[in-house]
């Protein structure tokens, strides 16, 4: 019993502590690409409407209709590499909506893509990263709208499960490179160790560590 309630104490302790190894990555680098997959949606059509994109096992969900359109045909500008992947990418563009949420088929350990505010001014832009309802960390840079696209992107020990994305001036926005790696595992509730955490750890929740399927 007593090994047990220390088991229980030491991973609630190590859960609480793993948000605060989340990393921010600021550039799309050759370790980045390389170790993510790219959801392509090149083969859209400019103008589609699209409420889902998805690529290499994950579905991405989209709070509100996202409207699919090109650099420099239908979006003016984006920004440069090192700063982003390609100057040209297929974007994806919030239409008029000021946030879009991000809800992912399953957990990944790494999610990024590259964001650029609709109007020619520096906007800030957040982006909140969630699992299971719980922020793990919250990425913030000032964007400008003309040439100015940035990289959003967190690497994470917890499992991101969705992304909220926010222009802090209420206007529209695009994003483009969408990219993940799965989650190494997945946290899953263990209701018999509840009652061991509230005893040594007051409200910090317990999960157990479960190898991801697959």
């Amino acid at each position: 019993m007593l090994r047990r309630m220390i088991t229980a104490c030491l991973l609630g302790i190590a859960v609480a502590w793993l948000p605060l190894f989340a990393d921010i990555l600021g550039e799309p680098d050759s370790h980045y690409t390389s170790s993510t997959t790219l959801i392509d949606i090149s083969g859209f059509s400019d103008g589609a409407n699209l409420s889902l994109i998805s690529g290499g096992g994950l579905t991405v969900f989209f709070s509100g209709s996202m409207m699919k359109l090109s650099v420099p045909a239908t979006w003016g500008t984006w920004n440069s590499p090192p700063f982003t992947e390609s100057s040209t990418p297929p974007i994806l563009f919030t239409n008029g909506a000021s946030s879009v949420g991000m809800m992912f088929s399953s957990p990944v350990h790494v999610f990024g893509f590259e964001a650029q505010p609709d109007l020619s001014d520096v906007e800030t832009l957040t982006a909140t990263y969630f699992e299971m309802g719980s922020p793990v960390a919250t990425v913030t840079r000032d964007v400008g709208g003309n040439a100015g696209a940035l990289l959003f992107a967190l690497s994470s020990p917890l499992p991101i499960t969705s992304v909220q994305v926010t222009d802090a001036t209420g206007n529209d926005f695009a994003i483009a490179e969408v990219r993940y790696s799965p989650a190494f595992f997945r946290l899953a509730p263990e209701p018999s160790l509840f009652p061991l955490l509230a005893a040594g750890l007051g409200t910090l929740g317990v999960w157990k560590l479960r190898s991801r399927r697959g």
